[in-house]
């Protein structure tokens, strides 16, 4: 019995080692992965080393899929890029731009997308530590720790395959790429636009809140920013407020004009915005289609304009 027992244990130990071994060179094709867009921009927002940004946009979804990055470059005469990432919460924004200051890149004006889902963390999945844990840095790590807590860390970081299991749902993408596909590449400064009207819309809760470590990751936003003579802009993007009228999003977004004023950072709020309130200018709730998109950036461009001729 006791044989048996040590050649199961020699059995796991090669398993995990094995696991070592190969989990670096899986992370990184993971990372690569073209089968889905919203996974490549992690490794292409990366790929970014030793260049200058004038605006730089950060947030969820309602920035990679609404932030036309060419059309407000070409209005503001300056550099603009989308490093917004589907799906992401606080902390992948933070991490988004410390992985643009670790490289070594230059920012002048910091926007990031803020608004009552993002106070209230209400994704479907509010931290995408499965991307993060593929990319083995130091400050990525302490995220991860702080989050996901010591335990889990040093199992999903030293027993690699357990992590593959855990969150095997969102790795099918993954071993579909191991064909020679060619790497998706972009053309639109990170922009992602969605089409028409979404058919089936989800149900809106009733109230939002906000979470206390949300607003502390904003300032920690706050104080990179600082650091690095960033000027640092809070906007929220417009939403369908018809749909909203029977949902409270009070509290969230007072609370953005709070941080706004005691941190004394500039703060735009399109939320209600009359410039694409039809229906038609709407992909869902919360996102505006590519018709709707053309109209909020050119707003938004001209709203840059405006401020940056204040400075002068």
């Amino acid at each position: 019995m006791k044989k048996f027992i040590s050649k199961i244990i020699i059995l796991l130990l090669s398993i995990n080692i094995l696991g070592l071994i190969i989990s670096p060179n899986v992370d990184k094709k993971f990372l690569k992965c073209n089968q889905w867009w919203g996974t490549y921009k992690y490794t292409w927002i990366e790929s970014f080393h030793n260049e200058q940004f004038d605006n730089v946009f950060i947030g969820s979804s309602r920035v990679h899929n609404m932030i036309d990055a060419n059309l407000i470059s070409n209005i503001t005469k300056s550099r603009t890029i989308n490093f917004g990432l589907g799906g992401s919460g606080i902390d992948d924004n933070f991490l988004v731009l410390k992985t643009i200051l670790m490289n070594g890149n230059k920012i002048k004006n910091l926007y990031l997308q803020i608004d009552h889902i993002t106070l209230d963390n209400s994704f479907d999945y509010p931290f995408n530590n499965y991307y993060w844990y593929c990319f083995h840095k130091a400050y990525t790590n302490k995220v991860l720790i702080e989050r996901d807590g010591i335990i889990q860390y040093i199992l999903f970081k030293y027993f690699p395959l357990t992590r593959y299991a855990y969150f095997s749902n969102f790795y099918p993408n993954l071993f579909l790429s191991f064909a020679n596909n060619p790497i998706k590449k972009d053309t639109l400064n990170g922009y992602d636009p969605l089409l028409g009207r979404k058919n089936k819309l989800n149900k809106l809760s009733d109230k939002y809140l906000y979470k206390n470590f949300v607003i502390n990751r904003v300032n920690q936003i706050n104080s990179l920013c600082k650091q690095n003579k960033i000027n640092f802009i809070l906007f929220t993007s417009p939403i369908d407020i018809e749909a909203y009228s029977k949902t409270d999003i009070s509290i969230p977004m007072n609370k953005i004009k709070s941080i706004s004023s005691e941190q004394n950072i500039t703060y735009w709020d399109f939320s209600n915005d009359s410039c694409c309130q039809k229906l038609q200018f709407f992909y869902d709730y919360h996102h505006l289609n590519k018709k709707g998109n053309d109209i909020f950036c050119r707003h938004l461009a001209n709203k840059i304009n405006e401020t940056n001729n204040l400075k002068h």
